[in-house]
């Protein structure tokens, strides 16, 4: 879950624009089950270690 900048409102964090006021929401880097490392929203595979996201 990731909370909306403007609002506050919680939305899943695969959401692009705030259910409650449609702001865009930031999208929260992604971390590694593997490896705990935080890679960029929408990256497919670490950056660390290559493991599948």
């Amino acid at each position: 879950m990731i909370k909306c900048p403007k609002c506050k409102t919680e939305n899943p964090s695969e959401m692009k624009f705030c259910g409650n006021c449609g702001t865009k929401m930031k999208q929260a880097d992604v971390v590694c089950s593997k490896c705990k490392t935080k890679n960029k929203a929408g990256s497919k595979f670490c950056g660390n270690c290559g493991n599948k996201l």
